[in-house]
C-alpha cells in the first residue's frame, strides 16, 4: 500500500499553534497501517478567520477522517471487506514504520479483532443496507510523551514517607479530572507495598512541587508516572536501609508488605513503615526518608526526511460506529460505538474508561454537529451554546474495550490513552452512513443538511 497526501491547512489569520498542527495532520496517520511508500505535500493557507489551537486528538481527526474513509473507497473498490484490508495492513509491535518510528507495543490488529467481534461486524456489514442501517470502521495512532522538542522533556517527582507511615507525593503534572491523582498514588502504592488509603498527593505548587510540562500528549501516566515509581523506588531503598539499621538486619533480606516489614525467612513482621520511618527521623542524623525519581527521555530533532521517532511510545485504537440515516431529514442516528484501545497495561481502569467515553463523546461532536460559521469575516456562533458541542446526554451506547499489550518502557508497563479514541470517530461514522445508504461524505460535520446535500448530489449524478 502507498499513499499520497495533498493537505491544506486553515490557519486563520495568525499562524500560532498551525504550524505544529500541520507537522502532525501530514505525518503522523502514516504510521498506522504498514505503508512503505509516502509522498505528502502540505501548504499553510491564512483566511479571514479565527487563529486554530490545540484540542483533544492534536490533528488526529482530520488526518484520520479522510484516510480512513479512503481506505473504505479502496475496500469497496477491491471488493474487500474494510475490517480485513485494515487487519491485513495494520502497524505490529517490533515495526518500524516508514518515518522511523520504533513501534515497541502494538494492540491494533487486536482492536480490530475485538471491534469485528463484539460489533457483530460481519453479519451486520451483509444485511443492513436497504434498511437504511449501517456500520463503519476507522483506526488511528497517537503519540505518548512527545519528545521532539528544545530542552527537557521529561518529568519529575519526589516521594517522602512521613513519621506516621503516611506518603506523600510531590508532582508538577496537573490533575485536570483525568485521574492522576488515582493513578499516582496507585503506581506509588504499589512500590512500597502499602495500601492505597496511606498515599497521596499535593496539588502542583511552584513553591514545594517539581516544575512541569503539562498535561499534553498524552504523557502525565507514561513520563509523569515514570518519574513516580522512580521516586518511589528510591524512597523504599532508603526505607529498607534504615529498617535495616534499625533491626539489625541485611537490607537485601527486608520486604514491605501491606505497610510492615518483613525479614527473609520469618513469617510475622518484625516492624511497621510507621516506626521506621520515625526511628529514620529521630536518630542523630535526623533524615526523612524522601525519593525522588526523573524521567529523561532523550529529545529528538525531527530532520528534513521526518526519519526518527518523535515519542517515546505509540497509543492505538480502532473504533466502530453504527447508525440509522434517515434520508427524508438527512438525520444520523449513532445506535452504538464500540472502541478498542490500546493503552498498555491500564493502571486505572476506571480512569482510562471514562478517559475513552469522554473522547468518543468528543469524537462525535467534530464528526456530527460541531462547526464554527463564518459570515464576512465574522464568527456567528462564538460560544458552546451555538457551536453544537454534546453534552452528557448526547451519548450513544458505548462499549469500551482495552487490548492485552504491555509497553517495555512505561510504568508497569503501562502507555497513555488520553487522546487516541477521539480521532477515528468521523471517519467511522462516515463509512457507517455508506453502508446505510451508499451515499459517500466528505464534509464534515455530517449535520442534516450536509447529509441531505450530499443525498442530492449523489442522485443527480446518478440520473
Amino acid at each position: 500500500m502507498g499513499r499520497e497526501l495533498n493537505f491544506y491547512y486553515d490557519a486563520g489569520a495568525y499562524c500560532d499553534m498551525a504550524a505544529a498542527m500541520i507537522i502532525v495532520c501530514s505525518h503522523r496517520n502514516d504510521s498506522v497501517y504498514r505503508i512503505p511508500a509516502i509522498r505528502t505535500d502540505a501548504k499553510l493557507v491564512y483566511t479571514n478567520k479565527s487563529p486554530v489551537g490545540a484540542y483533544r486528538g492534536y490533528g488526529n481527526p482530520q488526518n484520520t477522517f479522510a484516510f480512513d474513509s479512503q481506505l473504505d473507497m479502496i475496500a469497496e473498490e477491491l471488493g474487500m471487506d474494510p475490517a480485513e484490508l485494515r487487519l491485513k495492513n495494520a502497524t505490529r509491535s517490533g515495526d518500524v514504520t516508514v518515518h522511523g518510528w520504533k513501534i515497541t507495543s502494538c494492540g491494533l490488529a487486536e482492536a480490530i479483532e475485538h471491534v469485528v467481534k463484539t460489533s457483530g461486524w460481519k453479519e451486520k456489514r451483509a444485511k443492513r443496507r436497504h434498511l437504511r442501517q449501517g456500520i463503519g470502521m476507522a483506526c488511528t495512532i497517537h503519540e505518548v510523551d512527545d519528545r521532539h522538542s528544545d530542552g527537557f522533556a521529561g518529568s519529575n517527582a519526589y516521594v517522602e514517607i512521613l513519621q506516621d507511615g503516611e506518603v506523600v507525593i510531590y508532582s508538577g503534572e496537573g490533575e485536570y479530572g483525568q485521574g492522576r491523582d488515582t493513578t499516582f498514588c496507585q503506581l506509588t502504592a504499589e512500590v512500597l507495598g502499602l495500601p492505597l488509603e496511606s498515599v497521596r498527593i499535593l496539588l502542583p505548587d511552584t513553591d514545594i512541587t517539581p516544575y512541569s510540562l503539562g498535561p499534553w500528549g498524552s504523557r502525565v501516566t507514561y513520563s509523569g508516572g515514570i518519574a513516580v515509581v522512580r521516586a518511589a523506588e528510591e524512597a523504599k531503598r532508603i526505607l529498607l536501609k534504615e529498617a535495616g539499621d534499625m533491626l539489625e538486619a541485611n537490607p537485601a533480606d527486608l520486604s514491605i508488605r501491606d505497610g510492615k516489614i518483613f525479614i527473609k525467612g520469618i513469617s510475622q513482621p518484625r516492624a511497621a513503615v510507621a516506626e521506621v520511618a520515625h526511628f529514620a527521623l529521630f536518630r542523630k542524623e535526623g533524615k526523612r526518608i524522601r525519593g525522588s525519581g526523573q524521567d529523561e527521555p532523550a529529545t529528538t530533532k525531527m530532520d528534513p526526511s521526518q526519519q526518527t521517532s518523535p515519542c517515546s511510545t505509540y497509543s492505538f485504537a480502532c473504533q466502530a460506529v453504527e447508525v440509522e440515516v434517515d434520508e427524508k431529514t438527512g438525520e444520523v442516528k449513532v445506535v452504538k460505538v464500540w472502541t478498542a484501545n490500546d493503552g498498555g497495561n491500564i493502571i486505572n481502569p476506571i480512569g482510562a474508561e471514562g478517559q475513552i467515553e469522554g473522547q468518543v463523546l468528543q469524537g462525535l461532536g467534530f464528526a456530527k454537529t460541531e462547526e464554527m460559521i463564518y459570515r464576512n469575516g465574522h464568527l456567528l456562533n462564538p460560544d458552546f451554546m451555538t457551536t453544537g458541542t454534546p453534552g452528557p446526554f448526547d451519548a450513544p451506547p458505548l462499549h469500551v474495550y482495552f487490548t492485552r499489550t504491555y509497553d517495555p518502557a512505561g510504568p508497569f508497563g503501562a502507555k497513555g490513552v488520553a487522546e487516541v479514541a477521539a480521532p477515528p470517530t468521523a471517519a467511522a461514522l462516515a463509512n457507517a452512513v455508506f453502508d446505510a445508504i451508499g451515499v459517500r461524505i466528505k464534509k464534515l460535520p455530517l449535520s442534516p443538511e450536509n447529509v441531505l446535500a450530499a443525498i442530492d448530489e449523489q442522485r443527480t449524478k446518478e440520473s
